[in-house]
């Protein structure tokens, strides 16, 4: 904070703002005084891109979604950016996702889609913001743009794979997971191994209780991506049948309490009966709701172009 008081310039204490925060965001700092913090540098900088973007994000964590909204709103239609003072890159291109996610928080998914096509221009690299779109697209079962989008990120591919993978998908989205499992088969049969065609496959054979199986798909999504917290937290939970209900919806509890959203507790003292097929759609919503989006890898673009 003394690093503020001693600011004798505008661009020095902009600077200096920016420095508390970073630090902030990484220590154990009680919320008010946080809060504290980036109302008072809002005051001085109103329209500050990054700063809004911070205040919103705070805002967001703490469960306070309305104002995040109007705060990453504020920041995409008014927000500047300071060429003079170091900044975070793609400032907008997460000011304009974090607001996409609030409302996917508040189940407006066509806003989150709004959000994220009207604010595409203002990004110059899209793979991110693609991702993020192409799971929208599949959560509102919007099967031909969720397609074109597809082609768009993965590039050259065999597009009737291709969209066996996304017919697959939006089947098993709108909780369909028998008939998901047709399409998604034969393009794991024919060879696809892209992230997105092993995860839809891997929950719809979880949601049919097929956990063998499920866990060999899971285990070849493991291998491409060792660290994904959402295959691991489903290959943790495929290992116990019995109680696989019940400890997928406590890692979807811990998912959501990290976003600052509080979970209901049952009025009852005795612990619900869970189906299976409702604990793997709570699940997916709360993945997509952290942002945890799986999608392709992007087609490289040739240097220098």
């Amino acid at each position: 904070m003394q690093l503020i008081k001693n600011a004798s310039r505008s661009d020095l204490r902009l600077s200096a703002y920016y420095n508390v925060w970073e630090t902030f965001a990484h220590a154990p700092i009680p919320d008010a005084e946080i809060t504290k913090l980036l109302i008072e540098s809002i005051d001085h900088f109103p329209v500050d891109m990054q700063l809004l973007t911070f205040l919103g994000t705070h805002l967001q964590r703490t469960g306070q979604l309305d104002l995040a909204i109007r705060t990453f709103e504020t920041a995409i239609q008014h927000g500047r950016v300071s060429l003079d003072v170091w900044h975070r890159l793609r400032i907008r291109e997460i000011a304009a996702t974090s607001l996409a996610l609030c409302f996917r928080l508040q189940d407006r998914n066509n806003d989150a889609m709004r959000v994220l096509e009207t604010s595409a221009e203002l990004v110059d690299d899209r793979s991110e913001f693609n991702r993020h779109l192409l799971d929208l697209y599949i959560a509102e079962n919007v099967e031909e743009k969720a397609s074109e989008l597809a082609a768009e990120i993965w590039g050259d591919v065999d597009l009737d794979l291709l969209r066996l993978v996304i017919k697959g998908a939006c089947l098993a989205k709108t909780g369909r997971w028998d008939l998901a499992l047709a399409p998604l088969t034969e393009a794991h049969q024919q060879g696809c191994r892209d992230i997105l065609c092993l995860r839809w496959y891997a929950l719809a054979l979880l949601a049919t209780q097929q956990f063998k199986l499920a866990i060999e798909i899971l285990e070849e999504w493991l291998a491409i991506q060792p660290d994904n917290s959402e295959a691991k937290s489903y290959h943790a939970a495929a290992q116990h049948p019995n109680r696989f209900s019940e400890m997928l919806r406590r890692i979807r509890n811990t998912h959501l309490r990290s976003l600052g959203l509080m979970i209901k507790k049952p009025a009852t003292s005795r612990k619900p009966n869970i189906r299976i097929e409702d604990a793997v759609r709570e699940m997916i919503q709360a993945s997509g709701s952290c942002g945890k989006i799986c999608g392709f890898k992007p087609k490289s673009k040739p240097v220098g172009k």
